[in-house]
């Protein structure tokens, strides 16, 4: 008897444990579209050029090592007929300005933060205008 209140009690201890570090964990997890204000003073409506700029600045908090991100570059080689053109290029950027030509000829730009691609924001162009920003961050990945 005294074995089995002992058991009980260790399955209650477990679940309430799991429990928490569930929260703990969802808690931290992002998903965002934004079509209309800002976000991290980015403004819907802003053009490519002043996104760029800021860019830097307003991701600062989310760099990976060494302040740099991990930026989808796939709209760049649509006259490239090689296989590899079709895959998505990651490059590892910190928003040089003398990178902003790449930039400018791109619709869609994702910055994965800390090499994850589960983690990241996506700034969309409307006529080269800011349309929308999508944040995503899910931190609860399975195997």
């Amino acid at each position: 008897m005294l074995g089995t209140i002992r058991m009980l009690r260790m399955k209650n201890i477990i679940l309430v444990a799991f429990s928490i570090l569930c929260l703990a964990g969802c808690s931290n997890n992002i998903d965002l579209t934004i079509e209309q204000g800002e976000y991290q003073s980015i403004k819907i409506g802003d053009t490519k050029d002043n996104v760029f700029m800021n860019l830097g600045s307003s991701l600062r908090d989310d760099a990976g090592l060494n302040g740099y991100y991990w930026v989808e570059m796939d709209d760049l080689f649509e006259e490239c007929t090689l296989p590899v053109c079709r895959k998505k290029l990651l490059i590892q950027t910190r928003f040089d300005p003398e990178l902003y030509p790449a930039y400018s000829k791109m619709e869609r730009w994702r910055v994965y933060f800390k090499g994850s691609r589960s983690d990241f924001v996506e700034y969309k162009f409307c006529n080269e205008l800011l349309c929308r920003i999508k944040r995503y961050r899910n931190l609860n990945e399975m195997p």
